[in-house]
C-alpha cells in the first residue's frame, strides 16, 4: 500500500514538469463497427472497417488533467443486404453497382476530459472519456429503403493511449478509442416506423501532438 501511494505521488510530481496551457492533436486511425449488419454492408466492398481521422484541442485545468475538444469524420462505401441483380452480376463484381450502392458518412463533435500519468519525462498513459455528437449522412441507392437518410443523435466516447515526447512540445500519440451510440432511423419514407441501428464502434491508430 505504501509503494502505491508513493507511485502516486511521484506520479503527480511529474504533473507538473508537463504541464502546459494549450495543446491540438491530429490523429488518424482504423474504425471498425461493432454493430454485425454495418460490417457486413461495409464487407460488401472489401473491408469491415475504414480509416478515420480526428482533430482535438486540448486546455490543461488542473495538474495533469485536460479540458478537450474534439472533431472526427469516418467514411465508407457498402453494399445494400437486398440485391437488385442476379447471382452471375453480382458475383462479376467486387463491389456494388447501381441499386445497391450505400455510401456512409459520420462527423463527431465531443468534449469530454483527458488525464495523463507521466511514467518518465518522455512516455505517459493517458485515459478520458466524455460526451459526442454523431451526425450521420446515409445515401441509398436501394430502392428498399429511403434514398437519404441524415440522423444525428447523443452518445460518448472513451479513449486510452501512449504518448511519446519527441522534441520541444511534440509528441507522437498511440490511442485505442471507443464510440457509443445509436441512431433513431425510419424503415421506409412512408413509414413512422423507426428501428436503432447501432453506429458504435472501435478505433486505434496514431495522432501528433503539440503543446504550447
Amino acid at each position: 500500500m505504501k509503494k502505491f501511494i508513493v507511485a502516486l505521488l511521484c506520479l503527480s510530481c511529474t504533473c507538473f514538469a508537463h504541464e502546459h496551457g494549450w495543446s491540438v492533436a491530429l490523429k488518424q486511425g482504423y474504425f471498425v463497427p461493432q454493430n454485425k449488419t454495418l460490417r457486413t454492408i461495409f464487407d460488401g466492398c472489401g473491408s469491415k472497417g475504414g480509416y478515420f481521422v480526428e482533430g482535438a484541442l486540448r486546455y490543461n485545468v488542473w495538474k495533469c488533467l485536460y479540458v478537450e475538444m474534439n472533431a472526427s469524420y469516418f467514411g465508407h462505401k457498402g453494399r445494400a443486404l437486398v440485391s437488385t441483380t442476379s447471382d452471375t452480376e453480382e458475383s462479376n463484381n467486387s463491389c456494388c453497382t447501381y441499386g445497391e450502392c450505400i455510401k456512409f458518412k459520420m462527423p463527431t463533435f465531443g468534449a469530454g476530459l483527458k488525464y495523463y500519468f507521466w511514467f518518465s519525462d518522455r512516455t505517459s498513459f493517458f485515459v478520458g472519456a466524455g460526451l459526442k455528437g454523431f451526425f450521420a449522412r446515409i445515401e441509398n441507392d436501394s430502392p428498399y429503403v429511403p434514398h437519404n437518410d441524415n440522423q444525428s443523435s447523443i452518445g460518448a466516447f472513451v479513449h486510452a493511449g501512449f504518448l511519446f515526447d519527441v522534441y520541444k512540445g511534440l509528441s507522437l500519440e498511440l490511442f485505442g478509442d471507443y464510440l457509443g451510440s445509436r441512431l433513431k432511423c425510419p424503415w421506409q419514407n412512408t413509414s413512422s416506423t423507426r428501428y436503432k441501428l447501432d453506429v458504435s464502434g472501435f478505433a486505434c491508430g496514431i495522432g501528433l501532438d503539440y503543446c504550447f
